[in-house]
């Protein structure tokens, strides 16, 4: 699930951001856009994975509640 929600965010980021630089609406240097993209998918792809396996912890540890 986490490398999809990462996914998912870096395309729309990229695909919004290219529709407004075709209107005019919006001027990007992809050498610098690019790599800010990636970084943000990893870091979507990291929480959620951290997200992940701390409610998988909690949910399979022998403290937690019924």
């Amino acid at each position: 699930m986490a490398p999809v929600l990462g996914a998912g965010l870096g395309f729309l980021l990229a695909g919004g951001s290219l529709l407004l630089q075709e209107l005019g609406l919006l001027t990007l240097r992809w050498s610098t856009v690019l790599p800010a993209i990636l970084i943000a998918v990893g870091v979507v792809t990291v929480l959620a994975g951290v997200v992940g396996a701390t409610g998988s912890r909690d949910r399979h540890s022998p403290d937690a509640a019924p």
